[in-house]
């Protein structure tokens, strides 16, 4: 039996989704780290505004109901936090080793994607019927996010 070797370049030619070419990378490098940095200031602005606002959630979530909220607050705060941190820490390291950044910068449009669409229903029922300053700047936060990730995606599916 005849086996044939596969060299680096064509390993790379045929696997191009595991990683991005080295020096285009370490020319958008400096970029991408800004806007992770932002997104990560925005997540942590509106998790400190769920946190501290929380009858901003109860009310677009419940629709004003005087029932005990707090807990499916804490909950849904405590599940997404679950999903996000695991997942900013991948994200980083596969970023900075350079390995499955691809891939992660697809997960994290649909990860962003999936808490919007989550969310939308919600937000626009409490924006119709009550809008204040505090859902809109929530809702702003997380579509700058999806449009920061959507940004690097751009950058780095070349």
């Amino acid at each position: 039996m005849n086996t044939q070797v596969v060299s680096e370049e064509e390993m790379r030619a045929l696997l191009p989704a595991y990683e991005v070419e080295g020096q285009y990378l370490s020319r958008i490098r400096r970029k991408i780290l800004l806007r992770i940095g932002i997104a990560v200031v925005l997540f942590t602005i509106g998790l400190a505004t769920m946190i501290i606002y929380p009858d901003l959630q109860i009310r677009s979530v419940f629709n004003g109901s005087s029932q005990n909220v707090t807990t499916p607050i804490e909950s849904i705060t405590l599940f997404r936090l679950s999903i996000l941190l695991p997942f900013t820490i991948l994200y980083l390291i596969s970023f900075l080793k350079n390995l499955y950044f691809r891939s992660m910068t697809v997960m994290s449009l649909l990860i962003m994607c999936s808490f919007l669409s989550v969310d939308a229903e919600f937000y626009v029922a409490a924006l119709t019927q009550d809008p204040s300053l505090g859902l809109l700047g929530i809702l702003a936060t997380r579509l700058a996010c999806l449009y920061l990730f959507a940004l690097n995606y751009m950058d780095v599916r070349l």
